[in-house]
């Protein structure tokens, strides 16, 4: 069944409304089952070392069916055994991965094929990792045969801009979550975070890193991320050229950064591995991390709001402790809170138990880092 211009032009667009919206990857899968004669479609991520997976999107095959043994059926999918051979672009047909014959014997057809009233499978690969891949796979009712050429035909044409899709759709929804969770980590951390592509661009800065950048404490000149100003050898330029330069080869490095009439920022520069990111699917690969810790205000009730949360204390506990991180001491931490000073004795001995510190000032030190 050849697909007319007209048809493969259809197709084409709805490859262009994937990539720039998952939800679309079901309408483009029923299309291409239809012009390819087959009744059910799936778009999955296959670890080839442990033979794991996860359905991404699909159709045609039974919901329930999938959920109890998909986990159970996968491991034993033919292609496993041709692993090597699944690089992008690769289209490929049941027979010639395993004898129909063959094939109907094997439990793979006879659990999860057969009782969905399904046969044999074309797969196109999209995208290869360091273990997985990601198969888009078209299957055909039972005891019909391959794909026609036709249909084979039809995918291997549309594999470059399928593939393209699946990058476009995965690095979207990646920057997403990226986003966010960076964004979670770097509030937590209290920093400025900056990740920089093999390319040498950046490929993510933190809000923190976003105001060091407004307020002139960072600038990106001709040669990367640098300064205004450094307080030793070797600069924070140097530090991140050299991660780039030599990548995991180089060693982690701290640099001083001035900052204006403040006490001195803290830089470390960690190289990263080569094809890191790769375990997000598709994501750019980064080749560096720049993580400043600026220091923020103390918010003290907040600090032991969270210390009461970790350390399990008492709401009594809580109360004298947000008293004692003002730093006036013991017995004005007693009256503020309204209580004897014996009784704050024994409360604070026993925020030193939880805490497992011996003094003041090391309970303060600790419980004001959580902020």
């Amino acid at each position: 069944m050849k697909v007319s211009d007209a048809g493969f032009a259809e197709l084409l667009e709805l490859t262009c409304e994937a990539a720039l919206d998952s939800a679309a990857w079901g309408t483009l899968l029923r299309r291409l089952a239809a012009a390819t004669g087959c009744v059910a479609g799936g778009l999955t991520v296959e670890n080839f070392v442990d033979r794991s997976g996860r359905p991404l999107a699909y159709f045609g095959f039974d919901p329930d069916h999938v959920e109890k043994t998909f986990d159970h059926y996968l491991p034993m999918n033919p292609l496993f055994g041709i692993a090597e051979r699944m690089r992008p672009g690769f289209v490929v047909s049941n027979s010639e991965v395993i004898a129909p014959e063959d094939f109907r014997k094997s439990e793979f057809y006879d659990g999860w094929a057969r009782p969905q009233g399904l046969g044999a499978p074309v797969t196109l690969v999209l995208q290869r990792g360091a273990a997985a891949y990601t198969p888009l796979t078209l299957v055909r009712p039972d005891g019909h045969g391959d794909v026609p050429d036709a249909g084979r035909t039809l995918l291997e044409r549309l594999a470059p801009h399928l593939m393209r899709a699946l990058r476009t759709t995965a690095q979207l929804g990646f920057f997403d979550h990226r986003d966010a969770l960076l964004s979670v980590l770097a509030d937590r951390l209290g920093a400025a975070v900056i990740l920089f592509n093999e390319a040498g661009k950046i490929a993510y800065a933190s809000a923190p890193a976003e105001q060091l950048f407004a307020e002139g404490v960072l600038c990106l000149t001709l040669h990367g991320l640098a300064a205004r100003r450094d307080t030793g050898r070797p600069t924070l330029q140097e530090a991140v050229q050299l991660a780039l330069a030599k990548g995991t080869l180089a060693p982690i490095i701290d640099v001083g950064i001035a900052r204006g009439e403040e006490r001195p920022l803290c830089a470390t520069i960690v190289p990263l591995r080569p094809g890191s990111g790769e375990g997000l699917p598709l994501a750019e690969t980064l080749r560096c991390m720049v993580i400043i810790r600026v220091p923020a205000p103390a918010d003290r009730p907040q600090a032991a709001e969270r210390a009461a949360r970790v350390y399990q204390l008492t709401p009594a506990e809580t109360r004298l402790l947000a008293a004692v991180l003002d730093g006036k001491g013991l017995q004005a931490a007693a009256r503020a809170v309204g209580i004897g000073y014996s009784t704050a004795q024994t409360h604070l001995h026993n925020v030193f138990a939880k805490t497992l510190t011996s003094s003041q000032s090391e309970l303060v030190g600790l419980v004001l880092g959580l902020v």
